[in-house]
């Protein structure tokens, strides 16, 4: 009876690969044929636990069966797990992640945008942002992550699925849903403020904030809603994306793991930390150092920090340490030693270095949903005079013990920034206890581990696919598809308003004008 079944399904998939098949008759004619092959699986496996003693191996009853975890494999669609890459924080997080769920058991494959495996995500290149890993929908790739959910007689099934935010979010969360897959969706980024930062001419901004914004809003707030758990990076961005409409984001992570950037700390030397301090101080040691540490791109509002610290009075450093679409600008701010720019990405273990020579790491996004760098150099024992924004509000307490907030865009930004590096001088001085301030905060945090979350949604079962889903998922792959070219339309604006500022920038600078 067992083979006869596995015939039919196998049938069943020689048929559904014909040319000229329509998509979602393929998903309505496989769902149908392994759900009716399921319940007589189901039936043979009750007659045999009647028949046979306690240790024969048997097919369960229950739906909420799911395999033991030296066996579960989890599917990890995000856009990088490499550091030092057009990933950003996302990369970092889910490297370490990715390390916790294999330590706790799991097989995890990896889905990302930079690698090389057969169900690799096809890359969008943008002629701005070239460096940038951006995903790029796709029908065929949507097609090949189907048959690998339904599972094929060679590769060992999928127990649950995380993604994180990409443009095949939607598409992705129908097929899982179909297939009867536990779908986690981890949010890391606020793509409301993301799209808002890159407006320039009116028709950009006219097609970014009345169309993108909102139909990228609700479309995270539709697939949040389809998922099997939504969760997000802290409290505080919890609270916004709920706001947004995003009610099913009830859950927050933890603290990021953060060991090997530990451990690379109290490895160092205090001629190592000397040595890196004179060179982001292009050799004058003895000036306070402010350094911002990360991408250099539109939506940090990096240039709210060089504004701020070239007014201070006083022997003051700011050091740019980073890469980024905006590199260009950032170089031009060179004016050492009060303004000193290193380009290039580090590791992130090599990153303690940076961490320890400074006495506070800066930044004035408002943009961030966690704020790795802060965490980071917090760990370090580094304070951080941060923009009081989402992410950011959930490291610094009113206690100030590990840093201070600010408004670095408020009329009175120079003079805030002032007062926040006298009521936190003595901080640079007591690493040991900035250090156990940010751990005292994030044990009492209340978050959740990407370990335990996952134990937990895998052994739901969403409900079995019907018409309904098939239709949805043929509709999703158009509605991604006209995004990802409304997108790119946005993105040739953009790129036109930088090139008419660039010449701006030059004529202004020719001597003829003069």
């Amino acid at each position: 009876d067992i083979a006869r079944y596995s015939d039919r399904i196998s049938a069943s998939r020689k048929l559904a690969t014909v040319s000229g098949v329509p998509l979602y008759f393929q998903v309505c004619l496989l769902s149908k044929t392994y759900r009716s092959a399921a319940v007589q699986l189901r039936k043979l496996g009750t007659k045999r636990k009647e028949s046979k003693s306690k240790n024969t191996i048997i097919t369960s009853t229950q739906d909420t069966t799911v395999a033991t975890k030296a066996g579960s494999r989890v599917l990890l669609v995000v856009p990088s797990v490499t550091d030092c890459n057009g990933a950003g924080g996302v990369a970092t997080r889910w490297n370490g992640y990715s390390k916790e769920l294999e330590a706790a058991g799991w097989t995890v494959e990896l889905c990302t945008v930079d690698g090389s495996e057969e169900l690799s995500v096809p890359r969008f290149i943008h002629p701005c942002y070239p460096d940038t890993l951006s995903d790029r929908p796709a029908a065929t790739w949507i097609s090949k992550m189907w048959k690998r959910l339904l599972v094929h007689p060679s590769q060992q099934p999928v127990n649950a699925v995380i993604m994180t935010d990409m443009i095949i979010n939607f598409p992705l969360a129908l097929i899982c849903r179909a297939a009867g897959v536990p779908l986690i969706y981890s949010m890391h980024t606020d793509i409301g403020k993301l799209l808002y930062g890159h407006g320039g001419l009116w028709l950009l901004r006219m097609l970014t904030e009345l169309f993108l914004v909102r139909v990228s809003e609700a479309s995270q707030a539709l697939t949040a809603g389809i998922c099997t758990a939504a969760i997000t990076t802290s409290p505080s961005f919890m609270e916004l994306l709920q706001s947004r409409g995003v009610r099913a984001c009830t859950r927050f992570y933890a603290a990021i793991p953060a060991e090997e950037i530990i451990n690379t700390y109290r490895r160092l030397q205090p001629d190592q930390i000397q040595d890196m301090r004179k060179q982001m101080t292009a050799g004058h040691p003895e000036r306070r150092l402010l350094c911002y540490a990360g991408r250099w791109s539109v939506e940090k509002r990096m240039h709210l920090l060089k504004e701020c610290v070239t007014q201070l009075p006083g022997n003051i450093t700011l050091c740019f340490i980073g890469d980024g679409p905006i590199a260009s600008i950032v170089q031009e701010w060179a004016d050492e030693p009060r303004v000193v720019v290193l380009q290039g990405m580090r590791p992130r273990a090599d990153l303690a270095l940076v961490y320890a020579a400074a006495d506070w790491i800066v930044s004035a996004s408002d943009f961030e949903t966690f704020g790795n760098v802060a965490f980071e150099a917090a760990l370090c024992g580094t304070p951080c005079l941060l923009q009081r924004a989402q992410g950011f509000v959930d490291q610094i307490g009113k206690d100030e013990a590990t840093g201070a907030l600010l408004e670095y865009c408020a009329d009175d930004s120079v003079e805030q920034l002032s007062n926040a590096m006298k009521r936190t001088a003595w901080l640079t001085t007591k690493p040991a206890q900035v250090q156990k301030a940010v751990r005292l905060r994030q044990s009492g945090n209340g978050g959740t581990t990407v370990v335990k979350l996952l134990d937990e949604v895998a052994i739901k079962k969403p409900a079995q696919c019907s018409i309904f889903w098939p239709l949805l998922f043929v509709t999703s792959l158009l509605i991604s598809a006209f995004l990802s070219a409304v997108l790119s339309v946005t993105k040739l604006l953009a790129k036109t308003e930088s090139s008419r500022k660039n010449k701006q920038r030059v004529e202004t600078r020719d001597p003829k004008n003069e």
